[in-house]
């Protein structure tokens, strides 16, 4: 009896062993096969990324005229900090409205602690409105690559700057009222509608005088 307990014994382990044996071959198996399919598509990866490389050149060309030739809503530009006495810093910015033609200075006078609070508050808020919106030192780029005349002032920061494509003029224009508590100063400068038509008279346009 005991003999026969003892064969059924090494029966069930017989039986346990090959099915944990069929069971990791399975499973291996099945490793391969994934591996080989990551393996696969790595590969398909791999190769859209040398097209995508290959096409690169004109997909930049593309973007960079688009963005020269695109209609725009107006631009804001931020003029860099000037110190006007030991601890005072006047901060300007420029908001234009294409519909209108108009140019809108804002100025406001801080201590130097709170020098860069317009630049900073202002560019947010364009960010907010218009994640996508270029800014200037994008359209320099761009400008190059299309061989448009350029000229812009040093005196203002070009990547604080931007060029608006959302119909946010009206809204930064309020906004400036309250931060800098004062209406601002206006200029009829003409109506441009592309960055191609603005980016000869930009210098002109940022140094204009209020009336």
């Amino acid at each position: 009896m005991a003999t026969n307990t003892g064969k059924w014994i090494e029966i069930g382990v017989g039986v346990l062993g090959v099915g944990l044996l069929l069971f990791m071959l399975t499973r291996i198996f099945d490793l391969q096969s994934t591996l080989s399919g990551v393996s696969s598509k790595v590969e398909t990866t791999d190769q859209r990324v040398a097209r995508i490389a290959d096409v690169l050149p004109e997909v930049r060309a593309r973007v960079a005229w688009e963005e020269v030739n695109a209609q725009f809503t107006g631009f804001v530009a931020l003029a860099r900090p000037k110190q006007v006495s030991p601890d005072r810093w006047s901060s300007t910015v420029k908001l234009y409205e294409a519909s209108s033609g108009k140019l809108q200075t804002f100025s406001i006078v801080t201590s130097e602690e709170h020098k860069d609070f317009l630049t900073y508050v202002v560019a947010g808020k364009v960010k907010e409105l218009g994640p996508n919106d270029p800014t200037f030192t994008d359209l320099v780029a761009y400008s190059s690559q299309e061989k448009v005349a350029l000229t812009f002032p040093s005196d203002f920061n070009g990547n604080m700057s931007f060029l608006l494509r959302k119909e946010q003029v009206a809204r930064l224009s309020m906004d400036l009222r309250r931060m800098t508590g004062v209406e601002p100063e206006s200029k009829s400068v003409g109506r441009v509608q592309t960055w191609k038509e603005l980016a000869p008279r930009l210098g002109e346009f940022m140094q204009s005088d209020p009336e």
